[in-house]
This record gives structure tokens, sequence and C-alpha cells, in this order.
């Protein structure tokens, strides 16, 4: 793990001699991981990674991150890993169409639906144990999905079952 002070100083690390180069062209930037990183500042907000709009990978977990929805430009997005953040909003994240994988995994339980996830056609993977959800309801048309991850969530077992009987394919933890 690598101490740094804020977002610009990860980045900094990440891109070295060719920071400058990647923040006038953003767009030549695919991944960013910033879960190597110990933060010395609150990360309160992502506004600086919306420029990178052609990321495909986003590791945000273990940045204590709440406010995640500038990435909502972040169109190319397939992967993005949330997990050990205190986000409470994913609204943002049904302009996401292109996502296929999406971990919002504990210790926090701030989601308590599923429903921006409704469009999500392409969504094979998807974390979210330990949120107060209690309904599957939005995620039933997903036809891509094949792993579901939903222990410690409010989701009542004859819900599972119904679930389970729409999307055969998909493994679901409970």
């Amino acid at each position: 793990m690598t101490l740094v002070r804020n977002i610009k100083d990860a980045l900094t690390q990440i891109f070295g001699k060719d920071y400058n180069y990647y923040m006038n062209n953003p767009s030549n930037v695919k991944e960013i991981d910033l879960e190597v990183f110990v933060f010395e500042e609150e990360v309160k907000d992502l506004d600086l990674l919306s420029a990178f709009t052609n990321l495909n990978y986003l590791n945000i977990s273990g940045t204590c991150v709440n406010d995640i929805s500038s990435i909502i430009f972040l169109k190319n997005l397939e992967i993005l890993y949330a997990d050990f953040c205190k986000v409470t909003d994913i609204s943002f994240v049904s302009h996401l169409k292109n996502l296929k994988e999406f971990d919002l995994s504990s210790p926090m339980d701030y989601i308590n639906t599923l429903e921006p996830l409704r469009g999500l056609n392409k969504l094979e993977k998807l974390y979210v144990p330990d949120h107060p959800i209690t309904t599957l309801e939005p995620i039933y048309n997903l036809d891509c999905l094949k792993i579901l991850s939903i222990e410690g969530t409010e989701v009542l077992e004859n819900e599972v079952e119904i679930f389970k009987k729409m999307q055969p394919y998909c493994e679901v933890w409970t």
C-alpha cells in the first residue's frame, strides 16, 4: 500500500513520468486502480476521474469515497469495484450501459434498492452483500447475470427462489 494525500497524487504515482501526457490526453487511459493507495485526506468525490471517458476498468475499493456520481461520464466503464466504500446513491449507474461487473461489497450497508440497475443488460457479476436490499425485482430481466452476491441482505428466500427460476444460469450467493 502506498500512502498519498489525494487522488491527484495517486494518479501521479500511477502515470509516473507520463502524468502530464495522460492528464492532457485522458481518453488514452483505459484502467485506473486506486485500491493500492492509502489516502491521507478524505476522498469525498471522484470528479477528477470524470475526464477519463474511455476508462473501462475502475477500482476505488477501500477509498471510503461516498459520492461517485461523477463517473456518470464514464460511458465505456465495464468493471467498477467500489467495495469498502461509503456509497449511498447508485442512481447514476443506470447511465453506465456497458457495465459488466459491479462490486459494492460490505461492510457498508448504504444501498437499499437495485432499481438503477434495471436496464444494465450487459451486467454479468453483481456483488451487493450486507446492504438493506429487500427485493430483486429490478434485476429480474438481467439475462447476462452469472453471479449475484446478496448474502446479508433483507431479500426473502422465496424471492431468491423466484429469481433463480427466472435466471437459471445465474449463481446466487446468499
